[in-house]
C-alpha cells in the first residue's frame, strides 16, 4: 500500500518542483499527503482506519496498529506497520476477502506467506496451528556490533 494515500483536510502549499514551469511567486496546493509532509502519518492513519472500520474491523485499544474483525467465534487480524499490513484469519478465503477490500481502495500487492518481518524470521509448523518467531539474524548483528563474535560462553 502507498503511505501517502489520504486527502488533506487543510490547505498545504509548496514551491513548485524544479521540473514544473510556474511563474514567479507561484506555488502548488496539495490535495493529497506526500512523503516528508509532517501530516502524512496522521492523514494515512485516519484513511486506513476508516477503510478498515468500513469493512468490519475494530481498532484494538491495547495497540492502535492491530485491528480485529470478529464473525461469531472466529477472528481475522490485521497488523499495520506504517503501510505494510499483515493479515491473518481463520481461513484463506477470509484473508483474501480482506486483502481484496483493501486492494479495491489502495494500490497494493500480495507477497504471499509471511516469512520475515521487522527482523523476525517467521517459521510455520505444518503439523500445528503454531509458528516460531526467530531472531537469529538480529542476535548475530548485535554480537557483531559489540565485537563479541569470537567471545566464548561462560
Amino acid at each position: 500500500m502507498a503511505f501517502p494515500n489520504g486527502d488533506l483536510e487543510e490547505a498545504v502549499r509548496m514551491e513548485a518542483p524544479s521540473d514544473v514551469e510556474a511563474g514567479d511567486g507561484m506555488v502548488c496546493e496539495l490535495d493529497k499527503a506526500l512523503y516528508g509532509l509532517k501530516q502524512v502519518a496522521q492523514v494515512w492513519n485516519k484513511t486506513i482506519r476508516n477503510k478498515l472500520r468500513a469493512t468490519g474491523f475494530q481498532q484494538s485499544t491495547a495497540d492502535k496498529c492491530i485491528y480485529v474483525k470478529s464473525t461469531g467465534s472466529e477472528h481475522a487480524y490485521l497488523y499495520l506497520y506504517v503501510d505494510d499490513p499483515i493479515i491473518t484469519g481463520p481461513t484463506d478465503t477470509e484473508i483474501e476477502t480482506v486483502a481484496a477490500a483493501l486492494a479495491a481502495e489502495f494500490k497494493m500487492k500480495a507477497i504471499g506467506e509471511l516469512l520475515f518481518f521487522l527482523g523476525i524470521c517467521v517459521r510455520y509448523i505444518p503439523t500445528s496451528p503454531r509458528l516460531h518467531l526467530v531472531q537469529g539474524r538480529y542476535i548475530k548483528e548485535v554480537v557483531a556490533h559489540f565485537n563479541q563474535s569470537d567471545a566464548k560462553p561462560v
